[in-house]
């Protein structure tokens, strides 16, 4: 039940938006890391920072309800850590807020087994001064190699200035992360047959040298799923301010569905 002091602290905030309008269904990203023991229950919770209290308070008794799957690892269950990542809808009705969940997504964070050589900043785009991003899905084999690569999308900072020639940079941004990204090997729990998504961010700083996995504001290209993957499959897609290694395949499942779940 959503209580008045719930109600009125959730109210207040989506009053200051830029666009308030009570026939409109506000959103919010809650980003965190949930801890799921062996029996399938939540051990462990916390959220980012910058969440308000009321809400965090009211999403974290609704999170610590759930139930998973146990996480299971040569036959028997283990306790597992992900990130989660949810959006809350909240709805103005009189003087109260329906809050509810509208989407929730799980991904596990995956180490490399050494130190990854970064890609090779493109010369042409360093020379025009242009920035890039490129998400990656890799097909892990075995002993967590890399057996392909497939870029998901690509961002560059100039689209509009370079007109035709946003497609080659684009190409070529992609090209430099595909031919490090092969020499990649990753540690468990990753297994053959799981997908991995990565962010390489290249940015230049003031210098001119080429800086590598940092933000930067790009216009993306339409993404592209992998050609490994199956028309059925649900693959988690990488949040926007997610830039490490993700397990995309998560071995994360709730036993029941719980979006569109009033909080």
């Amino acid at each position: 039940m959503i209580t008045s002091l719930f109600s009125s602290a959730v109210l207040g905030a989506i009053l200051v938006a830029p666009t308030f309008d009570t026939t409109a269904v506000f959103e919010l990203s809650v980003d965190g890391e949930i801890t799921i023991g062996t029996d399938g229950t939540v051990d462990g919770l916390t959220f980012d920072e910058g969440l308000q209290p009321v809400v965090r308070d009211a999403v974290e008794q609704q999170v610590r309800t759930w139930r998973f799957h146990p996480i299971v690892e040569d036959g028997r269950p283990v306790t597992a850590v992900a990130r989660l990542w949810m959006t809350l809808s909240a709805k103005p009705k009189g003087d109260e807020v329906i809050l509810s969940i509208a989407d929730v997504r799980f991904g596990e964070t995956v180490r490399m087994a050494t130190q990854p050589k970064p890609p090779v900043y493109p010369i042409g785009a360093l020379r025009q001064n242009v920035e890039g991003v490129v998400e990656l899905w890799l097909l892990i084999g075995e002993g967590g190699k890399v057996a392909a690569t497939h870029v998901y999308r690509t961002g560059v900072s100039t689209a509009d200035r370079f007109g035709n020639k946003e497609r080659r940079l684009r190409i070529n941004f992609a090209s430099a992360a595909r031919a490090a990204a092969e020499h990649w090997q990753f540690d468990p729990p990753v297994r053959p047959g799981d997908t991995v998504g990565y962010r390489i961010n290249f940015v230049i700083s003031e210098d001119g040298v080429a800086q590598p996995n940092r933000w930067i504001g790009v216009h993306w290209s339409d993404p592209t799923p992998p050609p490994w993957q199956k028309g059925s499959e649900k693959v988690a897609e990488l949040p926007e301010n997610e830039s490490r290694p993700m397990l995309l395949s998560s071995r994360i499942r709730l036993v029941d569905d719980v979006r569109g779940r009033v909080i």
